[in-house]
């Protein structure tokens, strides 16, 4: 079937669900009718993001950008994304994320992660004016938008329910993502607390280097370097919503003599509490930690 049908069946099938549905509860105080400007934009409440959130962008909104958007059918807090972060979502494939993480280093390390879980390269450019990252992940028809301010973090796509003709929706996704920014000023400006820090640690016996290993939890990717003893590295990692765990395995090089048999010891530590320390005795180590936020 071509796109064109497609979209406006949906549009259809959206139309009749939400008069047999009826009209839900979109809450918040920027729940305007049709054409009427809502006298405030909603606002985290005592720093938490609410369903609320996602009445910063209105239907009014998408349908002058060219697409036709439909009252969220779905608004919800999203844990899975976050501690703090809220999803909407309205079907023709419209939907809306925000998270708002501890502190600007935090979304920063939380926009990184993001661009390492996408399939294909992303177009890297800052799109959104007063954003200070942003990025469209390349893959499929409709393009997902990336955006941080501060800490702040939200993504955007405008779904398949829009006019064909001349419709740009790189430029409506990042309009639209301009204005939830616009209506969310001093969201994400003040950082209520810090990045979460793991820190590995090898020590050695009767041997001076040692092959570590360990998946960065950012990247996702697994390193390897020879390193001289003792050694010990940092990494910082964002609030997710996701238990996030680390292994670390250490392995002695092969003795001169075997009069003598080096040992290595590795440890984890994160946010200052030891989660493990493994002391051998022998050639090789292997140590795990992990870390959950409390819900």
């Amino acid at each position: 079937m071509p796109d064109r049908p497609r979209r406006i069946l949906a549009a259809l099938a959206a139309a009749l669900c939400l008069t047999a549905c009826g009209p839900g509860d979109s809450g918040g105080s920027g729940d305007a009718g049709p054409g009427q400007a809502p006298t405030a934009w909603p606002q985290p409440v005592d720093g938490k993001l609410t369903e609320a959130m996602c009445d910063v962008l209105t239907p009014d909104d998408f349908l002058a950008v060219g697409v036709d958007a439909l009252r969220w059918e779905e608004r919800a807090v999203a844990p899975d994304i976050s501690p703090n972060a809220v999803r909407c979502h309205a079907l023709g494939g419209h939907f809306l994320w925000f998270t708002l993480q501890p502190d600007p280093v935090s979304a920063d390390l939380y926009f990184q992660w993001l661009l390492h879980q996408q399939d294909t390269a992303p177009t890297a450019e800052n799109h959104v004016p007063g954003a200070d990252q942003s990025w469209f992940a390349t893959g499929g028809t409709d393009p997902q938008l990336f955006v941080r301010r501060g800490a702040l973090v939200l993504s955007l796509s405008v779904g398949f329910a829009h006019d064909d003709t001349g419709f740009d929706p790189r430029a409506a996704t990042a309009t639209l993502a301009g204005q939830a920014l616009e209506r969310l000023p001093d969201v994400g400006r003040v950082a209520t607390g810090k990045p979460h820090e793991m820190v590995l640690t090898v020590t050695g016996k009767d041997t001076a280097q040692a092959i570590v290993g360990y998946t960065d939890p950012i990247t996702v990717e697994a390193v390897q370097e020879t390193v001289t003893l003792p050694w010990n590295k940092k990494i910082q990692f964002p609030a997710f919503g996701r238990p996030t765990s680390i292994t670390l395995n250490a392995s002695a090089p092969a003795p001169v003599s075997f009069t003598t048999l080096p040992s290595v010891t590795c440890g984890i530590t994160i946010d200052g509490t030891e989660e493990e320390r493994n002391n051998g005795p022998g050639p090789s180590t292997f140590c795990y930690g992990s870390y959950a936020e409390p819900r």
